[in-house]
């Protein structure tokens, strides 16, 4: 662009919705938070929030919480997990799934052992995804893939790599770490009940996008045009 003419940069941001979204933070006035709201067909992103309490002490080195990865992915990993499980031929959305224990725990005793006792669920993958049973995808991540197979769909998914805006290094990395070796790992990993496996708001709307886009993992959109003083 040349430096003698000016432009105008529009942003796809929403400014009556960003306010919103900002007077709900001040209201409840938690310690952190961040909320983004996209367009899942466009990749637009309409609300970008980052909230950290004036009275609590700042996370050091994060200014904005929506973009980078500083919280655990948890739950929002099953969609990885799913995914993975389907595009492999492992398992349906109608599979039959047993179900020792509490939705939202995990313990090996009811990972590693398929007994059927009188207190065993049968669920289905839908099911289980739709109430986000953690023991059921720690069962789909053992038993239908190896560590090697969810660390390729993670990937395709975005985590421990570079995701391109069109805002240059715009997102720090999501990671995640699944042990080729730890049958146990992949199996908490898989489940999303580990604290190591990090994500970014953003990254999280873009996840849940995917469905909506068939399978296409879109590029956030931040400028919606740019123009110049004649339009």
């Amino acid at each position: 662009l040349s430096n003698k003419e000016q432009f105008q940069i529009n942003y796809t941001l929403d400014p009556d919705m960003q306010t919103f979204v900002r007077d709900y933070f001040e209201m409840y006035e938690p310690d952190f938070g961040s909320l983004v709201l996209m367009n899942a067909e466009t990749g637009e992103v309409l609300v970008n929030y980052s909230y950290q309490n004036p009275n609590v002490a700042p996370i050091e080195g994060v200014s904005n919480l929506a973009l980078e990865p500083i919280v655990p992915a948890a739950s929002i990993f099953k969609i990885v997990t799913a995914a993975a499980s389907l595009d492999l031929g492992k398992i349906s959305a109608n599979s039959l799934l047993p179900i020792n224990g509490s939705h939202h725990t995990l313990y090996k005793k009811n990972v590693f052992s398929n007994q059927v006792n009188r207190w065993t669920q049968f669920i289905t993958l839908r099911q289980a995804f739709a109430r986000s049973v953690n023991s059921a995808f720690a069962k789909i991540g053992l038993q239908t893939m190896k560590p090697e197979n969810l660390q390729e769909y993670a990937a395709k998914f975005g985590f421990n790599r570079t995701i391109e805006s069109d805002v240059e290094k715009l997102l720090s990395e999501s990671t995640v770490n699944i042990a080729l070796d730890d049958p146990w790992r992949l199996a908490a990993v898989s489940s999303g009940f580990d604290h190591d496996s990090r994500m970014s708001a953003l990254h999280g709307a873009l996840l849940a996008s995917v469905a909506v886009n068939n399978g296409l993992l879109l590029k956030p959109r931040f400028i919606h045009s740019v123009t110049n003083a004649e339009g």
